[in-house]
């Protein structure tokens, strides 16, 4: 029986100091990175199979919509459906590009750095 312990102790610590360094990350995180600035975008793109996604400031959708209108109606934020400055900009490739005619917020989602993740190659806006 006294046996049992050491060993028991041991392997406890061991499982310890395996899941402390299992889960460690070499990454620094920068906690004085801002967000986006200054005009606030949404983009916009059909799928082969017909439906719509949209990315803006609030999210960027993971399930495509039946509709343009409504992809955007969950991107564009409550700030810029106030303002309802929202204007076409332009297309590139697949993409349709919209200024929401007001600014982004810190914490906002930068639309155009999202959308080149997706393909979007366009060096405007």
């Amino acid at each position: 029986m006294k046996t049992k312990r050491p060993f028991f102790a041991a392997a406890t610590l061991m499982a310890a100091a395996f899941l402390c360094f299992a889960f460690t990350t070499n990454e620094k995180v920068n906690m004085v990175d801002e967000g986006p600035s200054g005009t606030a975008y949404a983009v916009t793109w059909q799928n082969s199979s017909g439906y719509w996604f949209a990315v803006g400031p609030v999210q960027a959708l993971w399930a495509g919509e039946k509709t343009e209108e409504k992809a955007l109606e969950y991107v564009v934020g409550s700030k810029a459906k106030k303002a309802k400055k929202m204007k076409y900009k332009d297309t590139c490739g697949k993409f349709k590009v919209y200024n929401l005619g007001v600014d982004y917020e810190s914490y906002d989602t930068d639309a155009l750095k999202y959308a080149r993740k997706k393909g979007y190659d366009c060096s405007w806006p």
